[in-house]
């Protein structure tokens, strides 16, 4: 772990890759640390770089106070525009704790988690996503996010999961708590019944 923090801030040369707040985050990661929210079906390891279309934005999504009914087919790859929104939810200083927690799927119980996000969110400075290399599998869409924060973009994309939904795509827990863990927030575990 120190040898990868080493390397993000290469603090011998006074050249700092990533800010320090990030670079424990970033580290955990780089070393398959990431096992947010306590399942590991439906996600991978994606590798670095990223292929299809990307743009970036920032948040300014809001979300609906009741969760959207889910399934249906898919019946083309979605694109970056129709991803986007529900990863800007999850930071969106506008959208409650409650709201972002009914709008992820199996999420309900992670109202507190965004409450730690929102607080994480605001001391720090701007963060935008890019999505890319989306692809269908079953009734759900697995695409590589890259975050950048502060001018600085991190150098791995995170893998995340979809589903469809009546208005839209909406992230899956594991989708969800993947791209939360890059904070050093973790979410608790599923419940299982």
């Amino acid at each position: 772990m120190r040898d990868v923090l080493s390397v993000l801030t290469n603090r011998k040369k006074g050249i700092s890759l990533i800010s320090p707040k990030f670079a424990l985050p970033i580290a955990a990661t780089a070393l398959g640390i990431l096992t947010a929210c306590g399942s590991s079906s439906g996600s991978s390891s994606a590798p670095a770089g990223g292929t299809g279309s990307e743009s970036t934005s920032s948040a300014s999504s809001t979300a609906s106070s009741s969760a959207p009914s889910t399934g249906g087919t898919i019946d083309k790859t979605p694109t970056e525009a129709d991803l986007l929104p529900a990863v800007q939810a999850l930071i969106d200083p506008k959208i409650s704790p409650t709201d972002k927690a009914a709008s992820v799927i199996g999420g309900n119980d992670l109202e507190a988690t965004f409450v730690s996000l929102d607080k994480y969110i605001a001391e720090g400075p701007a963060v935008t996503f890019k999505i890319s290399d989306p692809q269908v599998v079953g009734n759900t869409v697995n695409a590589k996010v890259q975050i950048s924060s502060g001018g600085q973009t991190l150098p791995d994309l995170y893998p995340s999961v979809w589903q469809k939904s009546s208005s839209g795509f909406q992230l899956t827990r594991t989708g969800a708590c993947a791209l939360i863990a890059v904070s050093g927030i973790t979410c608790p575990d599923a419940a299982t019944s």
